[in-house]
Formats: C-alpha cells, structure tokens, sequence
C-alpha cells in the first residue's frame, strides 16, 4: 500500500473513531455523572449519618466527665448538702456543658442538665423542665443496666423540636451506682452542625424521619414532594442505605438516605437520614459539558484532517527520493548526490543519508579494524580470565589447561614433569583473630613469594581458599622437583610481618610427577593433593589446623609401599 493510500485510509478512520468516540464519550460521560451524584448523595447521606453518631459519642464522654466530678458525687452521697455546695456544682456542669456548646455552634445545643439519685428524686437541675416520674421509664432501667442510654423525646408545644436524651449511670469510688446524670440536646442544633460542609447545591435539603414516617428535622422549609408522602419513602428504605428517585410535575429529585440506630446498640430505635438534590440543578453542569464537548470534537475533526493534508504534502517527495537513494546504495552505486533543501526532518535525514554514503567506503575500512581491535581485546579478556584477582597467580582453570598442554609436550623430551600441591596449615586461625583483611594480606604474600620462587616456564596457581600448586614444566631427575619443592616450603613457612604482628604458617605439601605418578592431569592431581598432601598433613597430626608446621611427601617415595 502506497503512503498516498495510507494518508487517505488513516484520515478516514481518524475521522469515523473521533466521531463515534465523541458520540460514546458524550453517552457515557452523562451517565457516569447521574451515577457520580447518586454515589456523592449517597456519601454526604453517610456522612451526616456518621457526624451524628460521632458527635452523640463525644457529648456521651462530656456527661460521663461530669458525672465524675467531686461535686457530683458528694451532692448524691450526702442527703444532707447545703445549697451553697449543690450552687457550685450546678455553675460547673453550666460552665462545661451548657455554656461551652452555646459558643461552639451559636446556639443553646444543651437545653437542660439534671441529676437524679437512685430513687427517681432530682437533686441537681440545670434549666430543668417539668417531665413525668423517671424512676422505671425506659430510659431510666437502660441506663441503669447498661450504664448508658439514649432516647429521643418529641416536645408537645413544638412539634418539629426534636431533643436527644443521654443518661449515665453515676457510681461513688466504690463502684456503686449512686445516681443518673441526664443531658438534653437539640437535634436540629447538631444536624444544622453536621450539614455546614455537605450541600452541594441550592435545592439540596436534609430531612431526618423516625421509623414510623414521622418527620422530625428538616433544613429548610421547602416542600420535598408534592405528591409523595414521607411515609411512602420509609416504606421504600427497605436497607440500611440506599438512593431512590423521584418526581412530579416534569421535576425529578435524586434521594439518598442512611439509617441511624438511635440506641446503644443495633436494635435500637431507626431514624432516616435523607439528603436530596434537584436533578434538574444539578445536571445543568453536564447539559454545558455536553455543548462544549461537541464543538471541541468538531474542531479535533477539521484540524485532523488540515493537518493529514499538510503531513501528506511534506513527507510524500522527500520519501520518494529517499527511497530512490536506498535502492542505489543498497546496489553499490555510491557515485551520486543529491542537493535537497530543506529544514525539517525528513530533509535532515536525506542530507545524513548522502554523507553516510560518502563515507560508507570509510566504515568498512573501520569495520575490519574493528573486528581486529576485538579479537585482540579478547585474548587480553582470556588472560584475565585465566589470573586470581588476590594473588594475581593464575587460577585453577588456567592451572589445568597449562598442565594438560605440558602433559601432550613431554614426549617431545627427556625432562621430568612434576606437580606440587601445597596447602597451608595455620591460616585459619590467622583468619579468625586478626580478621579476613589480615587473612588476605597473608594470601598475597605468599603468591608473591611463589612467584619469586619459581622459574620462568613454571607455572603458580591458588586453586583452593588456602590452597596453591605449582606445575615444574622441566627438570631433569625427580630429585630436581623434590628440591624445588622444598625450596617452596621453605619461602612460604618464612615469618610474615604487619601492623607490628609477627605471623607464620606452616605448609603441607605433595608431589607426583610424570609419568611415575600419573600420565593425566586426574591422576597427577589425585595423588599430589588427595594422597601425598594429605599423607604429609596426616604426619602433623591433629593439631595441623592451628599449628604452622611444614611437611613434604613426594607420592613416587611411596608408589611401591601404598
């Protein structure tokens, strides 16, 4: 396919996806709102709920404070108080509940305080009303079981006053109920403090309805439904939460609600708290978003389609001649030039592309180099490769190539190979007082000292933590390699000084040589290392690890008994 083909198909779908796209977008930005508000309505309905149920606890603390005051407690105890100490009492509890909620929320939240003792008689009374007998009323037996409880009482001269009574149950300093402490709150004062920061909209009321349809709070004076009763709602609320919608007259409101439990526990008696919103409101917001939506997709498809043409007249040219030159380069004719003019990117690449090929003859040349340059670098990587980074001896794989190598060259002569293997005795205890730093330095060392101790043409290798071999790559008689190995263990049995340390280690030591002791390098090692080194420790006996003692075995001087 053509870029003239491409250009066309690829602005036809840009075209056809932005227009459904903004068609899907617009469907379902609309119905991600209306699910938005529900879920909004439905959390400020929680909310609210949830600042109810916090605030009547934190007023439950206050009153349970107060009842523990000295001047409580001694009002109850003592059937016989003056006026003068109840005077007190009574200035303290208006002072810390009455007063200090007046100036929290502007106004009286706390309508009265009173004090009964255990025979139903009010002893304390703080703007106290005239109520029935309390001993044996409901709330009176919850508070005195329970210690605490919580009722609603409907005042008969307002009906859409609402008051919250909290009891506690107060006890002396022996833990023995005494007496009850009553508080009587304003439900609308604390739903008018519950509502400052969730009303999102003009038309939004709060409404708060008891179990049996009876309103009892409601923000505002406007009437929520014209034609639906507040009964037919609670019949609805069939949970603990949820959202309804309704309307009459073309005019739709979006319901939430959440239950709450007025009672110390669960089955206690239900409220329904209710916030609603006006539909027609609060979709005003997306009916604009809408508008705006649709001219911005128009405008996405006019500039789409100004800018395929513009991108289709720039690149199609440069492209083709672009194309022309590959072809050429990619036949080895490198004998022609171009001269374009031009600053955008394609034009940059059409210049690049003519000093590669000026220049193409240049990168073989740098390539060869380049391929020699690596092989070298590789031969120094496999002699790197080949060294102990401690010691700098050569490691055990270099150790065995090189003894494998010696091996197929001795029938070419009449030298004797041999190999030593040496493992120090000693070392350990070195490692564990003074330190692995002070273990190293001693492994340097004695690389050093059998690298000054060998020949050239030897070979010394660290093949092991405390182990090292040395491979004679030609001496004459097998008492030539014996001597060469005592020499060895004298260099490295010598004492090691540091830091004001004097510091020595022994060595034990085997010897095998070819072909006496082996004719592979398997063979030459096992009875260097497995069977002379290890006769030569055995001769140290069970002290070796911490003693610095030195031994030498050479496995051919036991060939014959073993």
């Amino acid at each position: 396919m053509t870029i003239r083909n491409r250009l066309v198909l690829g602005l036809g779908l840009i075209v056809t996806l932005s227009t459904v796209g903004g068609i899907l977008f617009v469907g379902t930005f609309q119905r991600s709102y209306r699910e938005t508000l529900e879920v909004h309505a439905s959390l400020i309905s929680s909310q609210i709920r949830s600042q109810i149920e916090t605030t009547l606890s934190l007023h439950k603390d206050h009153i349970v404070m107060a009842s523990r005051d000295s001047g409580v407690l001694s009002l109850l105890q003592d059937s016989g108080a003056t006026p003068q100490p109840e005077g007190e009492v009574t200035e303290e509890i208006r002072r810390n509940l009455v007063d200090y909620y007046e100036l929290r929320y502007g106004s009286r939240l706390f309508t009265s305080v009173e004090l009964f003792d255990m025979t139903g008689r009010r002893r304390l009374g703080v703007d106290a009303v005239e109520d029935s007998p309390v001993r044996n009323t409901p709330w009176w037996n919850a508070a005195v079981q329970e210690g605490f409880s919580v009722d609603h009482v409907l005042s008969s001269s307002q009906e859409d006053r609402v008051t919250i009574r909290l009891s506690v149950l107060v006890r002396n300093r022996q833990n023995e109920p005494i007496g009850v402490l009553t508080g009587r709150l304003d439900f609308s004062v604390l739903l008018r403090s519950s509502e400052l920061y969730v009303t999102p909209f003009r038309s939004t009321v709060t409404t708060v309805v008891s179990e049996d349809g009876r309103l009892l709070y409601r923000s505002t004076p406007f009437v929520l439904h014209q034609d639906v009763s507040d009964e037919n709602y609670i019949a609805s609320m069939d949970r603990d939460a949820g959202v309804i919608v309704t309307g009459s007259g073309g005019r739709s409101r979006l319901n939430a609600y959440s239950t709450l439990y007025l009672g110390t526990a669960r089955d206690g008696e239900p409220w329904h708290v209710i916030v609603s919103y006006s539909l027609e409101e609060a979709l005003q917001g997306i009916v604009s978003a809408r508008r705006q939506l649709t001219v911005f997709v128009l405008a996405l498809l006019v500039l789409s389609v100004a800018v395929s043409l513009w991108v289709y007249r720039s690149i199609r040219r440069p492209l083709d001649l672009l194309t022309e030159a590959v072809g050429r380069v990619g036949r080895r004719e490198l004998d022609f030039r171009h001269q374009w003019h031009g600053t955008d990117e394609v034009s940059m690449v059409i210049r690049r592309f003519d000093r590669m090929r000026e220049k193409l003859q240049y990168f073989y040349n740098d390539m060869a180099r380049e391929v020699e340059h690596q092989r070298q670098q590789r031969v120094e990587l496999e002699a790197i490769a080949g060294s102990d980074e401690l010691t700098h001896l050569f490691n055990r794989r270099a150790f065995l190539d090189f003894l494998e190598h010696r091996i197929e060259e001795c029938g070419t002569d009449s030298t004797v190979l041999a190999v030593i293997y040496l493992d120090l005795n000693g070392f350990k205890p070195i490692n564990d007082i003074h330190g692995h730093q002070m273990g190293d330095y001693v492994l340097k060392t004695i690389g050093r000292r059998l690298i000054d101790a060998t020949r050239e043409g030897d070979l010394a290798a660290r093949v092991g933590g405390d182990e090292f071999a040395v491979v004679l790559a030609s001496v004459f008689h097998t008492s030539d390699a014996e001597e060469a190995a005592w020499r060895l263990v004298a260099a490295i049995s010598d004492r090691i000084e540091k830091d004001g340390l004097n510091l020595s280690v022994g060595v034990s030591a085997g010897m095998s040589s070819y072909p006496t002791g082996g004719t592979s390098p398997a063979e030459l090692i096992e009875h260097a290392a497995d069977r002379a080194m290890y006769r030569a420790k055995r001769s140290l006996g069970d002290g070796r690890v911490s003693s610095a003692e030195s031994a030498f075995v050479a496995y051919d001087a036991f060939l014959d008994g073993d």
